[in-house]
């Protein structure tokens, strides 16, 4: 019946599909019964009149649980999803580096992230408005989402701040990462997007690095590749730094 209520939500008569399909069921059933313990008539149709009253109770109690499942399910995706761009936010980065993390350590795996931001981000919003930034960076995590999918579903993205990302690879060093990272790169440096009549590029410096046996806890990773992201923006941007 669940699944008949799940099914009859593709169509504008939930209640009818539903109730129908138990009615008729429910009518099998207990003209069985009636069959079988030799049921009047009048007892078979209160029966089945009972039937049909919780056939209408039981659709209303379904139908508030799949609400709340779904209410339950918006709300755990939006406290570790970014409202603008669908990336998984900070707070779910640091739930599941933290697991990675411990993993690692205890089982010697390989753990590496990737960090990145857009060069000159504010001069985007400055010169083109805000809803060219919000564009940006939609784009970004779209081009990379597909890069990630093309290449290994278990590397994860998120947007960690303003215009700030990482990407966690989970079992890989730091010379696997530079089969993944230098198509990040070259995809997001080289395609700039159109809004309002106008073509945006834009660039983006890299920082990369992997978990090594010193560090105590997610933070020593997480300060060695910010570290290699700002050598990177240091240097003249629009380049990886990757030791």
């Amino acid at each position: 019946m669940n699944y008949v209520y799940k099914w009859s939500q593709k169509h504008n008569y939930v209640f009818l599909v539903y109730f129908t399909t138990g009615t008729f069921f429910g009518m099998i059933l207990w003209f069985l019964v009636k069959i079988k313990f030799s049921l009047s008539w009048y007892i078979f149709i209160q029966e089945i009149s009972y039937f049909l009253v919780f056939q209408a109770l039981l659709y209303s109690y379904i139908r508030m649980l799949n609400k709340n499942q779904r209410l339950e399910s918006n709300l755990a995706r939006s406290a570790h999803h970014d409202a603008l761009t669908q990336a998984k936010n900070y707070a779910a980065y640091m739930t599941e580096v933290s697991d990675l993390f411990q993993n690692s350590h205890n089982n010697k795996l390989h753990l590496s992230m990737m960090m990145f931001d857009i060069d000159h981000f504010k001069h985007i919003n400055d010169t083109y408005g805000h809803l060219a930034g919000d564009k940006v960076l939609q784009h970004v995590v779209d081009v990379v989402q597909t890069v990630i999918d093309e290449n290994d579903s278990r590397i994860q993205l998120y947007r960690t701040g303003g215009e700030e990302f990482n990407v966690l690879f989970p079992s890989y060093d730091l010379e696997e990462t530079q089969k993944v990272v230098p198509q990040i790169f070259d995809a997001l440096n080289h395609l700039g997007i159109d809004f309002n009549g106008q073509h945006i590029d834009f660039t983006v410096s890299i920082g990369v690095s992997e978990v090594s046996q010193e560090d105590d806890d997610p933070n020593d990773f997480y300060k060695r590749v910010d570290a290699n992201l700002y050598h990177s923006k240091d240097n003249g941007r629009m380049q990886i730094t990757a030791k």
